[in-house]
C-alpha cells in the first residue's frame, strides 16, 4: 500500500447525474456516520446527486500508537464511504506534530508512526483500493507557491477561540457572563475597589491585592500551559488549507475538530466540503471523554489478555445506560462490524442471545437481564476476533513488526 502521489486528479471526469434511487442510498450512509451534528443536507443531495466519487477528507496524525477508538471507527466510517462509491484521501500529517510539538517535533519519528498506521489499516481491513494515503509534508511542498498564500490567508480571518466558547472569532470583550464570574465582578466592583482606581500602591492597596489575588480569582486565569504557541495558534489554518488544498467535497473530522469546519466554513463559504461530524468514542473510565489519555487504552495490535484485562476494568454500571463506554463499544464497533452482538449465558441466566440492534440491548440492560458481566464478555471476545489479523500481521510482517518496536521504544 504505497502513498499516493499528491499530483493526481482529486476530481474524476464529470458523470452522467446518478440514479434517485442510488442518491438516497448514498445520502443514509452519510447520515449513519453523520450522527453528531445536523449537516448541509440540500448541499448533500446536490452533490451525491452529480458526483459518482465524491472526494472525502480525512486525517490521522502520527504521534504514537493507535487506540481502538482511533482505529476501528476510522476503518469502519472510511469503508462505509467506499463501498458507497466514495473515494477517500486520508493526510497523514507528519509536519503537524512539529507544530504541535508530538514526539519532539522529529519528522523521521513521524513518518515511522505514519508508515504503522498505514499497515494498521492494511491489516484490519479498510478498502484500500479508493483510499488514498498523502503525507501533509509532501502536500505543503508539493506547490508552496500555492499552499503558503492560502494559509496566510486564511489565518488573517482566524482568530483564536477562548476555550470557553464554540465561537470562532468571539472578542474578549464579548464573552459571555457566567455566574463564577458574575460574582466575582460583585466582589471586584465595591466602594473600596473603586476607590484605588488610579491611585498610587499603598500598605493599604496592596493589603486589598493580595485578598483579591486568591484562587477564586486565579481559576479564572488561563494557566501558562493553557496558551497556545505560535504554531499551536496557526494549526488550525494549516489543516483548513489541507481541506481547501485537496479539494475534497466532504471532510470526515471528530467533533474535536470543530473548529476546523467552522473555520473552513466562514473562510470560503461557496466552496467549503460538506462537514460530517463523526461520533467519538470515551474512554473506558468513568467519565474519560477520549481513549487517548486514559491508562486503560486498548490498542490496535494489544494482545487478547491485555483487551480482556482492560474491558474487565472499565466502567459499566448494572442497568446504566448513560455514560456507559462498553455500551457504546457495543454500538459504534461491535455491530457496525458484524451487524449484531452475542452474548453467552448459562441457561440458568437467559441462555445464549444474539442482539441485532441497539435498542434491544439498552432494553435488557435497564431491565437487568443484561448483567454487566455478560455484556463485557461479549464485547471482549468480538474485539478479539477484530484484532486478531492485527496482532498476527505486526507478528509476522518483518516491516510491521519493525515499526511497533520502533514506536514502543520511544516511550523509553
Amino acid at each position: 500500500m504505497e502513498t499516493a502521489s499528491i499530483f493526481s486528479s482529486s476530481h474524476p471526469p464529470s458523470s452522467p447525474p446518478m440514479r434517485f434511487e442510488e442518491v438516497v442510498k448514498r445520502f443514509q450512509t452519510f447520515r449513519n456516520i453523520a450522527t453528531e451534528e445536523p449537516i448541509e443536507e440540500e448541499k448533500l443531495r446536490t452533490l451525491l446527486a452529480n458526483k459518482a466519487s465524491p472526494i472525502c477528507y480525512d486525517r490521522f496524525e502520527p504521534s504514537g500508537r493507535m487506540h481502538i477508538a482511533q482505529g476501528l471507527m476510522k476503518v469502519i466510517n472510511v469503508n462505509k464511504l467506499t463501498s458507497s462509491g466514495f473515494r477517500v484521501k486520508i493526510v497523514i500529517a507528519d509536519c503537524f506534530t512539529q507544530l504541535n510539538n508530538k514526539r519532539g517535533g522529529d519528522l523521521k519519528k513521524a513518518r515511522v508512526v505514519g508508515e504503522y498506521f498505514k499497515e494498521i489499516c492494511k491489516a484490519v481491513g479498510m478498502m484500500n483500493n479508493k483510499v488514498e494515503f498523502l503525507w501533509s509534508s509532501e502536500v505543503t511542498n508539493a506547490k508552496p507557491d500555492k499552499y503558503w498564500p492560502l494559509v496566510i490567508d486564511i489565518a488573517r480571518i482566524y482568530k483564536v477561540r477562548d476555550a470557553q466558547t464554540d465561537e470562532l472569532s468571539t472578542p474578549e470583550t464579548d464573552k459571555p457572563s457566567t455566574p463564577e464570574t458574575d460574582k466575582l465582578t460583585d466582589k471586584l466592583s465595591t466602594p473600596e475597589t473603586n476607590k484605588l482606581t488610579d491611585k498610587p500602591s499603598t500598605p493599604e492597596t496592596d493589603k486589598l491585592t493580595d485578598k483579591l489575588s486568591t484562587a477564586e480569582t486565579d481559576k479564572l486565569s488561563t494557566p501558562e500551559t493553557d496558551k497556545p504557541s505560535t504554531a499551536e495558534a496557526l494549526y488550525p489554518c494549516v489543516q483548513c488549507a489541507d481541506i481547501l488544498f485537496l479539494e475534497a467535497d466532504i471532510c470526515l473530522l471528530g467533533m474535536d475538530q470543530r473548529e476546523v469546519n467552522k473555520l473552513a466554513r466562514n473562510y470560503y463559504e461557496d466552496k467549503t466540503p460538506v462537514i460530517l461530524s463523526q461520533h467519538m468514542l470515551p474512554g473506558l473510565k468513568q467519565g474519560e471523554e477520549s481513549m487517548s489519555k486514559s491508562d486503560l487504552a486498548i490498542f490496535m495490535e494489544d494482545e487478547e489478555a491485555q483487551v480482556n484485562v482492560k474491558i474487565k476494568k472499565a466502567y459499566c454500571p448494572p442497568k446504566i445506560v448513560e455514560g456507559n463506554p462498553c455500551l457504546e463499544y457495543v454500538e459504534h464497533i461491535v455491530l457496525p462490524w458484524f451487524d449484531e452482538f452475542a452474548v453467552e449465558r448459562r441457561e440458568e441466566h437467559g441462555g445464549d442471545k444474539t442482539f441485532k440492534r441497539i435498542e434491544e440491548i439498552v432494553a435488557d440492560y435497564e431491565s437487568g437481564e443484561l448483567h454487566p458481566e455478560d455484556l463485557k464478555k461479549g464485547l471482549t471476545k468480538a474485539l478479539n476476533r477484530i484484532l486478531q489479523p492485527v496482532r498476527d500481521h505486526f507478528k509476522t510482517d518483518a516491516h510491521a513488526k519493525s515499526l511497533l518496536r520502533q514506536i514502543k521504544a520511544y516511550k523509553k
